[in-house]
Parts: structure tokens; C-alpha cells; sequence
């Protein structure tokens, strides 16, 4: 979590950088853990796929009128993926959008369906 990269041996095993970690990385992670810790949807909500394509995969969870959008690129290079109709605000970075959206490579991205 703190940002080491790592590697092969012996870098996976270099001591911890007190005062110079990746403070954007931690934060992210912050961010999931509060989420998955405070989220009734992930611990009893319906799962359902929406999208699965290459490097791509997408799944909803639903509760009650709470409805979520898990997406997922597992590649290298930046993908796009159609929303579902509707308004979408990502839950990290407070962005609303509907359409299409791009998902850098190597991302996770959560959006909770906004109700009109």
C-alpha cells in the first residue's frame, strides 16, 4: 500500500520509506477500504455482470433503489466502456458523467447510479 514496487528479489524486501511513501496511492486505498468497511451493498447486495470484453470486465451491485458499477481494465492501454443509461457519479472522485467513459489501464473505477 505504500507504493513499493516490487520487483524480484532483493527488492521486494527493502525496508519501509517512512516520510516518502505514495501519498496519492495510500489515499486511494484509504478510500476502497472505507468504502468496502461502510458499504451494506457489497456485503448483501445483488451481483450482476453488465460488461465483459478483452482486458475489460463490469459488474453491478444492487440494493434496494442503490444501484453500483464496478469497472475493471486489466490492460496496459486506456479502455472505453459505455455507461448505462443514466446519470453515474464516480465515488472516488465525486465526477459525474453518462455515455461513455474511459478507464485508464490498470484501473478500477466505482460509480453509484445518481437518482433524479
Amino acid at each position: 500500500e505504500a507504493g513499493l514496487e516490487g520487483f524480484r528479489d532483493p527488492y521486494c524486501r527493502r525496508t519501509y520509506p517512512w516520510g516518502r511513501e505514495n501519498k496519492e496511492l495510500l489515499e486511494w486505498y484509504k478510500k476502497i477500504f472505507n468504502f468496502r468497511k461502510e458499504s451494506e451493498i457489497l456485503k448483501k447486495g445483488e451481483w450482476k455482470p453488465y460488461f465483459c470484453e478483452g482486458a475489460i470486465f463490469s459488474y453491478f451491485r444492487i440494493k434496494d433503489d442503490d444501484k453500483f458499477l464496478f469497472a475493471v481494465n486489466v490492460s496496459n492501454d486506456k479502455k472505453q466502456i459505455e455507461l448505462p443509461e443514466g446519470k453515474w457519479k464516480n465515488i472516488f472522485s465525486n465526477e459525474e458523467g453518462e455515455g461513455k467513459i474511459l478507464l485508464e489501464g490498470f484501473s478500477a473505477n466505482v460509480f453509484e447510479e445518481v437518482i433524479k
